[in-house]
């Protein structure tokens, strides 16, 4: 995070660093988040950081499918 810790640059996967706000509430979390470890970020409709975890980039992946797969059927009721 930089400065007054409002802003993380995110490295993406598609290899840009990009600017977010932090919310004030994920604050915390994001500044202790270890560098170089992958991480999914939860952002609002401002694109602001509002929640963040952290885990290899496997489970990530595999918690991002889940969460799809899940969408996809609440969306097909």
């Amino acid at each position: 995070m930089l400065g007054d810790q409002r802003w993380a640059i995110i490295h993406t996967t598609q290899g840009k660093n990009e600017p977010n706000e932090v919310a004030e509430v994920s604050q915390a979390k994001v500044l202790n988040s270890p560098i170089g470890v992958s991480a999914m970020f939860l952002l609002d409709k401002a694109n602001m950081i509002i929640d963040a975890t952290f885990a290899s980039e496997q489970a990530l992946l595999e918690t991002i499918a889940r969460w799809w797969k899940d969408r996809q059927e609440i969306i097909h009721r």
